[in-house]
């Protein structure tokens, strides 16, 4: 009578352990699905493939200059090559797919569902209608900024006596100018 008293008592104990991991797994799953609604809604992979699309403009005259020595036409191709793989690679899939569990580290489940409901708000729809205009302007301020900040770099480097370095699509591996190709 014991011995059954205990199997019994040891199987309810497994059965409730079970139970409590498909509710935990049910629980990560459900979050799961409301950090893709959430990134949906937010327009976060949207958001990701519309950045890259603006930095593909610096990215091409960096690559140009990577490929200074080749005739025009291999040069173009190499930098075609780069946008192809580059717009194949981030895609706004593969990017909420890649920040999933970033949000689930850093929000808990709560915190997710307090967000979807700000998102399925006016305030929040309008928010992510704004955001692109935002960012691009953003962007535009940081270019500023940067360039003001190398004008002044620059003009210390001739007070102190620095020669300053060559635009990047002058330079070869050691660091000595070449001139660009007009081919």
């Amino acid at each position: 009578m014991k011995r059954l008293a205990l199997t019994l008592l040891l199987l309810s104990l497994a059965c409730a352990g079970a139970r409590g991991q498909e509710t935990a797994e049910q629980a990560a799953a459900e979050k799961r699905q409301d950090i893709k609604r959430l990134l949906q809604l937010n327009g976060a992979g949207q958001a990701s493939v519309q950045i890259i699309e603006q930095m593909l403009p610096s990215m091409r005259n960096v690559f140009r200059g990577l490929f200074v020595k080749l005739p025009a036409k291999s040069r173009e191709l190499a930098v075609q090559i780069m946008e192809e793989e580059i717009r194949r690679s981030f895609t706004a899939e593969r990017m909420v797919e890649e920040v999933i569990p970033i949000y689930d580290k850093y929000l808990t489940a709560e915190e997710v569902k307090s967000l979807i409901a700000f998102y399925e708000s006016p305030a929040g729809r309008k928010f992510v209608a704004v955001m692109p205009f935002i960012i691009r302007e953003g962007s535009g301020a940081g270019e500023k900024i940067a360039g003001e900040a190398i004008e002044r770099i620059y003009k210390r480097y001739q007070e102190a006596g620095i020669p300053a370095p060559p635009p990047p699509s002058q330079r070869t591996k050691r660091g000595t100018t070449t001139r660009p190709r007009t081919d």
